[in-house]
């Protein structure tokens, strides 16, 4: 799971997307799951962020089959 929001700074970090496919570019990465999680206290929209999201993905190593 990882935060996805649109400031920079932290801790937390954001993680966008295309960082977690570069991340592990050899495997698969399915988004499983994006959450809205604006509204927790300790929100990066509480610190100027226009969104938050909860992000979370299936990785697949290597041939499923």
């Amino acid at each position: 799971m990882t935060l996805h929001f649109d400031i920079p700074g932290g801790p937390p970090f954001s993680v966008p997307p295309e960082e977690v496919s570069g991340a592990y570019a050899g495997a698969e990465v399915r988004l499983l799951a994006s959450l809205d999680s604006s509204a927790d206290p300790r929100s990066a929209v509480k610190r100027g962020a226009r969104f938050e999201h909860e992000d979370v993905y299936v990785l697949t190593f290597g041939n499923s089959a």
